[in-house]
């Protein structure tokens, strides 16, 4: 999940900066990639927060359209009790912040 956040903003960002961090609580582990890249559409960002939308365009060709990826991480998210919330605007960059329950007790 992590990896495909991190290429995402590698790829969207050609020109600016790309931050990567981690919180630790004693509910969750959390992750956030930010970047100052050209950012999501307010529709889009609707989407990716919304938890039960699992449907996205996929590339072909010159189409740029390339939030396939999304499904999986969405998909992985539900998979491990994680959760997902993503920030930004047009031209302003993105934020996209996952969230990971801390297990109880012992492994």
């Amino acid at each position: 999940i992590i990896y495909n956040l991190s290429m995402n903003a590698v790829k969207y960002t050609a020109t600016g900066e790309i931050h990567i961090a981690c919180h630790l609580s004693d509910e969750y582990f959390s992750v956030s990639v930010r970047d100052t890249g050209p950012g999501m559409s307010a529709e889009t960002i609707e989407k990716l927060n919304d938890l039960e939308f699992f449907e996205f365009n996929y590339a072909t060709k010159d189409n740029k359209k390339y939030q396939f990826g999304y499904v999986i991480i969405k998909d992985l998210l539900r998979l491990s009790n994680g959760r997902m919330t993503v920030k930004g605007m047009p031209d302003e960059g993105t934020e996209v912040n996952i969230h990971f329950p801390m297990l109880s007790g012992e492994v």
